[in-house]
């Protein structure tokens, strides 16, 4: 019996590794998320053929006018999701439908008459997301579109005053979106 339970170990191990080479990993960045404040690069793990499984980390900034005091915020984003593929050619592209999870940690500053103010925003958020993606001819390069909408679940903000509270429009909606390029390992 004790062989028989190595056995079985055995044959699980080695499915899981001829699984894990046979699938593709695919490193996107999406500079245009530089127009919008927020630029990010993503690693897309290609499961099987219709399924694959994202990690995205990005950068924000903005700048927020508060009754004429100006708050200056930079943050981290990290994104993770699935993504389901209908008819796909060669493995992970064409027409898409995922859910993704966000959150989003910032810090804003503002000098304050003689005081400097300093507001620390969490927000976390769940959503579904659609997609298309297209591979070039050897399949190595691709550009992927996205959109998703969501819910935010929690939005926490620390030491912020009740004017940044009363003029911040803070609202449940959550929106990503997506023009990546990539290359497919």
């Amino acid at each position: 019996m004790n062989f028989s339970i190595k056995k079985s170990i055995f044959l699980v191990l080695l499915s899981m590794m001829s699984l894990a080479a046979m699938a593709q990993v695919e490193v996107k960045v999406n500079p245009i998320g530089a127009i919008f404040n927020s630029p990010d690069l993503s690693i897309e793990y290609i499961v099987v053929d219709n399924f694959g499984v994202e990690g995205r980390i990005g950068y924000s900034w903005s700048n927020i006018d508060v009754n004429g005091a100006e708050y200056q915020g930079k943050g981290l984003v990290f994104i993770g999701g699935g993504r389901y593929y209908f008819n796909p050619n060669a493995g992970g592209d064409k027409f898409y439908l995922g859910a993704y999870t966000k959150f989003r940690n910032s810090k804003f500053t503002a000098t304050l008459d003689d005081r400097t103010e300093e507001v620390k925003r969490q927000r976390l958020a769940v959503g579904s997301m659609l997609g298309y993606k297209i591979l070039s001819k050897n399949e190595r390069i691709s550009l992927d579109l996205n959109f998703g909408i969501g819910r935010a679940l929690i939005t926490k903000n620390t030491n912020a005053s009740d004017d940044f509270l009363n003029n911040v429009a803070i609202t449940k909606l959550d929106l990503i979106s997506t023009l990546a390029i990539g290359y497919r390992f």
